[in-house]
């Protein structure tokens, strides 16, 4: 940094980190495309799934690997709940048991074609964090181009 004509501090991009500049913005922006088209596929498989009533009858952090989640540590959530008159139970990934208490009545959506399918509401709401998050990079990463560009 250092102090401009005009008395305000000015930040110097070292000319090294140039380089880096567009290969990066451009692997940001794919990044940005290809989550918001995963997204858009994940909210287009789910469009199907119908609403239903449930209970929750057991929220734990699970600390081993299962064939059904595939993660080491993670917080897991079993339901039970009705679907064309056949009883199920079925477990699903949450971000946090928080509110998750066994025996509170609670809606999911489940898959017509295989009721025992969850929708993965905790990997839509990771792809949308990871969106926000790409957007806000890529409009730091695009305006650093154009201050770049325009010396």
């Amino acid at each position: 940094m250092r102090l401009g004509e005009d008395g305000y501090m000015r930040i110097e991009i070292n000319p090294n980190a140039k380089k880096i500049f567009l290969p990066s913005t451009v692997f940001c922006i794919v990044l940005t495309v290809f989550l918001i088209g995963y997204a858009g596929y994940t909210s287009f498989q789910y469009r199907s799934y119908v609403t239903v009533d449930a209970v929750i009858t057991d929220a734990f952090r699970a600390k081993e690997r299962t064939r059904d989640v595939n993660a080491k540590n993670y917080n897991c959530v079993q339901y039970t709940y009705t679907y064309n008159g056949k009883e199920y139970t079925s477990k699903r990934t949450e971000f946090t048991l928080l509110g998750k208490n066994t025996g509170k009545h609670v809606k999911i959506k489940c898959s017509p074609e295989n009721p025992e399918k969850l929708q993965n509401i905790y990997g839509q709401r990771g792809n949308l964090i990871a969106i926000v998050l790409l957007i806000c990079m890529d409009a730091f990463l695009i305006a650093g181009l154009k201050k770049i560009h325009t010396k």
